[in-house]
């Protein structure tokens, strides 16, 4: 479907198009980009042939700086707005989820919110709104994680999706809803009991992203033991982007204030 059924076919790209592309650009998995659904859909909504979406995802890359790092430039005709709108959300991905739910309203994209609204039998008002914007965030959220780790539980390699948590690093519950909630550098992709492992400080990584056992898995009994120790000091498996990489300062967060400690009550 084309927004109101007009072809926006070589007119420059505006801001809420570029958010919806750079939020497909974090979530999107796959390399063939043009035949991709999501990028097809998207396509449609905003009057673009899919090839012109598949080279805006590739103009991103031009301002990411895990492609860039050796060298490697992107695209040479890509917009100013472009970087703009990477440098603007890259490190505050709360408000990138709020602002592409908003842009989907204008294109008549079915809205995350339309689902989640429905979730809350309580008054219209400010309360309402932020529950809503906090479920949006950790939609993409966890859409990001699901993207970057390939489906895959980081530790264990498990790949049933419907049993793969969105594990935050910094507990969710002491995260700034702006640049910590939604970041995806707050992320683990892990099966449903490594994430209660890792959220009640059983198990953390380190800064070398190799899993670290505590010592009440230690001193527990032998088939819990052997069960955890096939894991300690083997490599989370990485995001496909170095850049949705696990942040330094969320590791060490988790190991400080997480790790071997009794569950933080808020």
């Amino acid at each position: 479907m084309v927004l109101n059924n007009v072809s926006r076919a070589g007119l420059h790209w505006e801001r809420d198009e570029l958010i919806l592309a750079f939020e497909l650009y974090c979530t999107l998995q796959g390399s063939n980009m043009e035949k991709n659904p999501q990028v097809v859909a998207l396509s449609e909504a905003i009057g673009r042939d899919p090839g012109a979406v598949k080279m805006k995802l590739e103009n991103f890359k031009k301002f990411d700086p895990d492609y860039t790092v050796d060298g490697k430039k992107g695209l040479g005709n890509t917009g100013r707005l472009d970087g703009e709108i990477v440098l603007e959300f890259i490190n505050n991905w709360g408000d990138l989820a709020w602002e592409a739910e908003n842009a989907r309203r204008k294109y008549s994209i079915k809205q995350d919110s339309e689902i989640i609204a429905g979730e809350f039998d309580i008054p219209e008002g400010k309360y309402k709104e932020r529950m809503v914007k906090i479920r949006c965030g950790d939609r993409m959220f966890r859409n990001m994680l699901l993207a970057q780790y390939r489906r895959k539980c980081c530790i264990t390699g498990l790949a049933i999706e419907d049993l793969l948590k969105a594990s935050h690093i910094k507990p969710w519950a002491v995260s700034d809803d702006a640049t910590e909630k939604v970041n995806p550098q707050n992320g683990l992709l892990l099966n449903p009991f490594f994430d209660l492992a890792f959220d009640k400080g059983y198990i953390t990584i380190d800064l070398d992203y190799k899993v670290i056992l505590s010592k009440e898995i230690k001193h527990t009994n032998e088939s819990t033991r052997l069960y955890f120790e096939k894991y300690e000091g083997s490599y989370v498996d990485l995001p496909s982007n170095k850049l949705f990489y696990p942040g330094k300062r969320f590791i060490e967060y988790h190991n400080d204030h997480v790790f071997g400690k009794k569950p933080i009550k808020i």
